[in-house]
């Protein structure tokens, strides 16, 4: 009698909880409502074609794709929305300190999150970011999840979407944008809020030349831009700002100067970009997005 009550109370249990996470499941968002217009729920960015704020992939610069690419998600063409290995790699660093200190999310996540989620941290919430991953995949291409991604995205305080942060940043359209200032939109995604202090102050921290030009690096391992490219933005690199001045105690030819006013180093987190470049990411797999993608 006793194992009849505690295997019918096992069961119960067992029900309660499917019925509970179907429940949550089916209350998500439905991922085929990117195919409309749409209000983002994270920072209330209207998302739509007919949006004058609104961008196609063709007229973005690939300088700015192959910089956020590689910075952010460099398996973005391989993964089904999720990248395991990254996960792993976070999970152990959480464990380790207790807490979220290392981010994993791929393009496709943060899209999810973006679009559909809040800025809660907690399992739940990572939980139905991956499920609405996995679901824009399955419904969507590469293309498709890239374009939605940078047309809602933060780049500064009040500032969404590529095609503004151009505007903000450089007084540039998308397409004109050199691979220095990819590279500079890609370090600013973590915490745009935060790094954008080198712009406020139109000088580089430390911390942020070094994340600008280990983005460049990624970006000639990952055949994103040429040699020679790679090199001539390294060496613009320290001419920061870019829009013809120069910063305060920087010559003309880039070099620092003894009034150079000291900044904070301490701004920058390694943890929020995905550095750990593995040899599948050098060439990008027939998910990369091809002309037909772009009509």
């Amino acid at each position: 009698m006793k194992l009849s009550l505690v295997l019918a109370y096992f069961f119960g249990l067992i029900s309660l909880v499917t019925i509970a996470v179907v429940a949550i499941f089916m209350s998500l968002p439905d991922p085929q409502s990117l195919k409309g217009c749409i209000t983002t729920v994270l920072y209330h960015v209207y998302l739509c074609e007919t949006s004058p704020h609104y961008i196609s992939l063709d007229q973005i610069s690939p300088n700015i794709i192959g910089a956020v690419v590689m910075s952010e998600d460099a398996s973005f063409y391989s993964h089904p929305g999720v990248d395991i290995e990254e996960m792993k790699i976070s999970l152990r660093k959480d464990l380790n300190e207790h807490r979220f200190a290392r981010g994993a999310s791929t393009i496709t996540q943060q899209l999810a999150k973006n679009v559909f989620l809040s800025k809660e941290k907690s399992l739940l919430r990572k939980v139905e970011e991956i499920y609405l991953a996995f679901q824009l995949e399955k419904y969507f291409t590469k293309a498709k999840i890239l374009t939605d991604y940078l047309n809602v995205v933060e780049f500064a305080d009040g500032v969404y979407g590529v095609k503004d942060a151009c505007d903000h940043y450089f007084k540039k359209l998308p397409s004109e944008v050199t691979p220095e200032e990819g590279a500079f939109l890609a370090f600013l995604l973590p915490n745009p809020k935060k790094y954008s202090q080198s712009f406020t102050r139109r000088q580089l921290t430390p911390f942020a030349e070094k994340t600008i030009k280990t983005i460049l690096h990624k970006m000639q391992l990952g055949h994103k831009i040429t040699s020679e490219e790679y090199v001539a933005a390294i060496a613009r690199v320290p001419m920061f700002p870019w829009d013809g001045t120069t910063a305060p105690g920087v010559s003309a030819d880039g070099v620092p100067g003894e009034s150079a006013t000291p900044m904070d180093d301490s701004v920058g987190d390694e943890d929020n970009f995905n550095f750990d470049f593995k040899p599948e990411d050098e060439v990008p797999s027939e998910g990369e997005p091809t002309p037909q993608d772009f009509k």
